[in-house]
């Protein structure tokens, strides 16, 4: 059964594929097959993550993982399986503290899984939350890690997609254009040929190769090319379904028509984006675009582009947006701060909140309180702080904190 919503998946069919899963996940449970039950919540929650139901997904995945963990408290290594993609969605709320958490739970529990579908994704999902943080060698640390286990095993193709995105993601935000053409022509896409709902539309990762190549070259085809491509990309997203596809080629094509200086197109396509995307709190699909969203966000509320008719839930959904994107332009130079670069092993995030704690009169137990973590798992970060700064004492560690202009 599992098979078949896999394939109801591959035909576009998201109802039936999520009906499958639920009904498989029923079976296993009444025969007591817990890693059945995991593995089928999760697929449940996959397709709930499509649909845009990022609460019902985070319910799915939560029960999963429950599903995964002993009256005892030690989880079952298939609870590798719902911890990072809790921690996505975490990431997408913007709640990054907890998604760190998840995540770096969910690596260590598939290390000794050791199955590499469920590994290649704990590493997409470390990668993407790097990425919020500008941390491009922990990106490329990531994502080099899930294309060594790529280069050794054959995985299911939505992972290959998924993969791409984050390449591409990588290489357009550090400027290297020919890197993320290299990573499309690896797949062999072209902008005309049947796309794939098996490898969950990954042409979307060409169309914003075209995009970004129509921006250094706007007398060339590639724009027209994006445009036709997101068009029938939508359509087929919209055919199956697929909320969380619809709203991510909506923001392409706003951002498309808003550096081709179509700004009414632009702004349509975004407003439907948002409307789509306000019920389920979607937070970093839009703050992640950087400069050209908050540009467009900015037009939108501040120069008049919010028409009469759009509800203002959504006009309040996009100011909480662009206030977002403005204070992450105070808070994240600490986090990405050059200097902290230079040590031989950066600090986590969770090391970094912890870091903050210490430049306060505040103890490890009620620090501990503040992070809604043990007093011994700060005692823990504490030692790995002191570790990567080469120092021993509380006072030191916020003076070379301070001296590399992390506080």
């Amino acid at each position: 059964m599992v098979a078949l919503g896999l394939a109801y998946w591959a035909l576009g069919d998201r109802h039936q594929s999520e009906k499958t899963f639920e009904y498989t996940s029923t079976a296993f449970l009444q025969r007591g097959n817990w890693d059945g039950v995991v593995s089928s919540l999760c697929y449940m929650g996959i397709m709930q993550f499509k649909h845009g139901q990022l609460q019902s997904a985070f319910d799915t995945y939560t029960e999963a993982l429950a599903r995964a963990t002993r009256p005892d408290g030690v989880k079952i290594l298939f609870a590798s399986i719902p911890s990072p993609r809790i921690g996505n969605l975490l990431r997408e709320w913007n709640d990054l503290v907890r998604a760190q958490d998840f995540i770096d739970s969910g690596i260590a529990l598939a290390a000794k899984l050791n199955h590499p579908d469920v590994l290649i994704e704990s590493y997409i999902c470390l990668a993407r939350l790097r990425h919020v943080f500008k941390d491009q060698k922990g990106v490329m640390e990531a994502l080099n890690k899930a294309e060594i286990i790529l280069g050794k095993n054959q995985v299911d193709p939505w992972y290959l997609g998924w993969l791409d995105e984050c390449w591409v993601s990588y290489w357009i935000s550090t400027g290297n254009l020919p890197a993320a053409i290299s990573q499309i022509e690896r797949r062999g896409l072209t902008f005309d040929e049947p796309l794939s709902y098996q490898h969950d539309l990954h042409h979307t990762n060409l169309a914003h190769v075209l995009i970004a190549q129509g921006l250094q070259d706007p007398s060339g085809p590639y724009l027209d090319q994006a445009e036709k491509l997101l068009d029938r990309l939508q359509k087929a997203a919209e055919k199956a379904d697929w909320v969380h596809e619809t709203i991510k080629i909506l923001i392409l094509k706003g951002l498309l028509f808003w550096t081709a200086g179509e700004k009414e197109r632009s702004v349509d396509v975004l407003i439907q984006s948002l409307t789509l995307a306000e019920p389920g709190g979607y937070v970093r699909i839009f703050v992640d675009e950087g400069g050209p969203m908050e540009d467009l966000l900015s037009y939108i509320l501040l120069k008049g582009g919010m028409r009469k008719e759009d509800d203002t839930k959504i006009s309040a959904y996009a100011d909480r947006l662009l206030k977002t994107m403005q204070k992450e332009k105070q808070e994240l130079p600490f986090l990405e701060s050059r200097e902290m670069s230079n040590l031989a092993e950066p600090l986590s995030y969770r090391e970094l909140e912890v870091l903050r704690f210490l430049n306060t009169l505040l103890s490890s137990t009620e620090i501990a309180q503040e992070l809604s973590i043990s007093a011994n798992t700060v005692r823990f970060h504490i030692k790995n702080i002191y570790g990567k700064l080469s120092v021993n004492r509380r006072a030191d560690a916020v003076q070379r904190a301070k001296e590399l202009g992390i506080l």
